[in-house]
C-alpha cells in the first residue's frame, strides 16, 4: 500500500512522467548499476496503482537514487526503502513523514509487531501505538 502511495508522492514532486522515470532509471544510472531490470511506463504504473506488488530491493535502491530522495528527504528516503520491504499502512507512512519528532527506529520495530499491524486501522490508532511505543523506549533509554 505505501509504496505505490510513496513512489507516486515522491514522482510527482519531482514533476517527472512515467515515461521520464523509466528512462532515468533505465538510463541514468548505467555506471553504478548493473542494469538487467528493465522498467517501463507500464510496470511503474502498475507499482504506483497496486498496493501489493513490492519491486525488488535494487529496483527500489534505483528509484530511490533517481528521485534522489537520499540528497532532498532523508526521512522520506528511509521510510520508502522501508516501504519496498514491508506492506505499510498508509496513515503510518504519513505519520513518519511528516512529524519529524518520531523517530524512524519505531517503524521498523512496528512492521515486526503483527498483531498491533492488524488491529490498527486509522491515524489515530497508530498515533496512539507510537506514542505508546516512543513512551517506552524514552523510559528504557533515559531513565
Amino acid at each position: 500500500m505505501s509504496f505505490a502511495y510513496l513512489l507516486k508522492k515522491f514522482r510527482q514532486q519531482r514533476e517527472l512522467s512515467l515515461e521520464q522515470l523509466a528512462d532515468l532509471v533505465n538510463n541514468g544510472w548505467k555506471q553504478k548499476y548493473d542494469c538487467r531490470e528493465k522498467v517501463n511506463a507500464a510496470f511503474l504504473q502498475k507499482l504506483e496503482a497496486n498496493s501489493k506488488i513490492l519491486p525488488s530491493r535494487y529496483l527500489a535502491d534505483r528509484i530511490a537514487h533517481v528521485l534522489q530522495l537520499a540528497k532532498t528527504n532523508m526521512r522520506g528516503y528511509f521510510v520508502f526503502n522501508m516501504a519496498a520491504k514491508y506492506v505499510i499502512p498508509k496513515q503510518l507512512v504519513n505519520i513518519f513523514i511528516e512529524d519529524e519528532e518520531v523517530p524512524l527506529a519505531i517503524l521498523e520495530i512496528l512492521m515486526f509487531m503483527d498483531p498491533l499491524r492488524k488491529k490498527s486501522k486509522t491515524r489515530k490508532q497508530w498515533m496512539q501505538a507510537v506514542n505508546l511505543l516512543d513512551d517506552c523506549l524514552q523510559k528504557i533509554y533515559f531513565t
